[in-house]
């Protein structure tokens, strides 16, 4: 928990000696920043002061003849030095004092740190470093941009998100409106899924959320914010597992959204993604694996980036839920999690739904290649009439699969020569559906499992397929045995290099 202890004004919330402009000696005559660090370390919390001093030393202000910004009273209110390295000095020392007085967990950049010489930035970052270590404890300083050399700091993206799983931890501010980092009336929230789906994704990529409530006037927080907050709070208390000390797994997820970068920006901004419950976050922590679905599944779904090798005592829970969820490992080794049947006002929770997986040793699958070649229902040609390609549960699916004679193709590009693995995704719509896939006269039989709806799908690995040269190939899916026929589902095929 923290404060903007200085913004863009320039204006300190502490009992600062270096900046006449602070909040003791003007203003509310009161110790800002002294109070609320007691108050939050009261209750156990960690602290963060921001900083946004750097640009109003680079032209925040713009000078105005006639007004304040010009009078040479006011220069070093409103950033208008003459001498920069006088400046930069100054800067560093009402940093310094800040780290000093109040050892603050994390100190923020809110950006244009850039145009600090590197020298000064350089003793900043050493002194608060130096600091932490005589104070014995973990700190974090956090930047934007290219502001600080990799590595030396951490990246903070403000109001969006890095799109896949970072080596390097990272982190994302943000706020509960859409519009405003200021008080809003409670009338311009995010809608509650969207911010405990941010949470759930920026974890699962190894970053970490700091979220701003804006105050009112007086420095309350109103009744709508405090209900949105409770809410977040219950879904945690639920949920907190999944979250809190844990780590990112192999992979961060798979789903519709995969590489969600959030609402951005400024110039960068955009509509917010529509996560469903086909989307699915991992984390980790004790040996377990929590799978995070951004919605209440379908009856069943199965995860697609991984496969796992059961133990004895390996079992499914839905957090917040006192009984064991029914699984089923397929012989290749694909998890298919059976939902609970509990009516809405029976989940443990809402928005998004953590399933715990212990002793199933997942291990990332090779699909989950930056190279594979996905062939989808809505790309295939089909050779009958009856075919219809139909979206269910967010997601394209052929179906009408209606006589044995019946088959649909697609043109492959093959981007290199070799060996590639080779995995359906379908289902049996009336019990087990045998198949054929043939490619470049290489023929490969395979069965469509049922699921325990027909709009489930269920994953089979096929054999592999080599090719001797790079180039297009056609593809067809049929029927391996008329007199044995059953319809099937088809969601996709996929190719992916050994």
């Amino acid at each position: 928990a923290g404060i903007t202890a200085e913004h863009h004004d320039g204006f300190s919330m502490w009992d600062s000696d270096v900046s006449r402009w602070n909040s003791v000696d003007m203003g509310p005559k009161r110790d800002v920043v002294g109070e609320l660090f007691a108050a939050y370390r009261a209750q156990g919390l960690k602290t963060v002061a921001t900083l946004h001093t750097p640009r109003n030393l680079h032209g925040y202000f713009t000078r105005v003849e006639g007004l304040d910004t010009a009078d040479e009273e006011y220069h070093d209110l409103y950033g208008q030095y003459t001498d920069m390295d006088l400046a930069h000095n100054l800067w560093l020392e009402e940093v310094k004092e800040l780290m000093d007085k109040y050892q603050p967990d994390q100190v923020y950049y809110d950006g244009e740190l850039d145009k600090i010489p590197e020298l000064v930035r350089m003793e900043m970052m050493a002194h608060y470093y130096n600091r932490a270590k005589e104070w014995n404890k973990e700190v974090m300083l956090a930047y934007k941009g290219t502001d600080l050399p990799e590595g030396t700091a951490v990246i903070d993206v403000e109001k969006g998100k890095l799109d896949r799983l970072q080596e390097r931890g990272w982190q994302t501010d943000d706020c509960l409106n859409t519009h405003s980092w200021d008080y809003m009336g409670g009338n311009f929230f995010k809608p509650r899924p969207e911010i405990i789906h941010d949470l759930i994704d920026i974890v699962s990529k190894n970053g970490v959320m700091m979220l701003n409530v804006g105050p009112k006037a007086d420095g309350t927080i109103d009744s709508k914010t405090r209900k949105y907050l409770r809410m977040l709070g219950a879904w945690l208390k639920v949920n907190g597992e999944a979250i809190y000390d844990t780590r990112p797994w192999k992979t961060h997820g798979e789903g519709l959204a995969l590489y969600d970068s959030g609402r951005g920006f400024g110039d960068d901004a955009q509509e917010a993604a529509e996560f469903t419950n086909q989307d699915f976050r991992f984390t980790q922590k004790d040996g377990a694996l929590f799978v995070l679905c951004f919605g209440w599944p379908e009856d069943e779904f199965t995860l697609q980036s991984m496969k796992v090798t059961p133990g004895q005592d390996a079992q499914v829970t839905l957090l917040g839920h006192p009984d064991a969820v029914s699984h089923i490992v397929s012989d290749d080794g694909y998890l298919t999690i059976l939902t609970p049947e509990l009516q809405p006002n029976e989940r443990p929770c809402g928005y998004a739904y953590a399933f715990k997986l212990e002793n199933f040793n997942p291990e990332p699958s090779i699909f989950i290649s930056k190279d594979v070649i996905q062939l989808r229902a809505a790309q295939a040609e089909r050779h009958s009439k009856q075919f219809r390609v139909n979206t269910v549960y967010h997601r394209e699916v052929l179906n009408n699969w209606g006589k044995p004679s019946d088959r649909v193709s697609w043109t492959l590009n093959v981007p290199q020569a070799g060996e590639y693995a080779v995995r359906a995704e379908v289902n049996g719509v009336l019990g087990e559906a045998n198949l054929l896939l043939e490619v470049d006269n290489q023929k490969r039989a395979f069965t469509a499992q049922p699921a325990t709806d027909w709009y489930c799908s269920r994953l089979t690995d096929i054999e592999s397929i080599h090719f001797d040269q790079p180039g297009e190939y056609e593809v067809t899916l049929k029927c391996a045995d008329p007199k044995q026929w059953k319809s099937a589902h088809v969601w996709k095929i996929e190719l992916a290099p050994k």
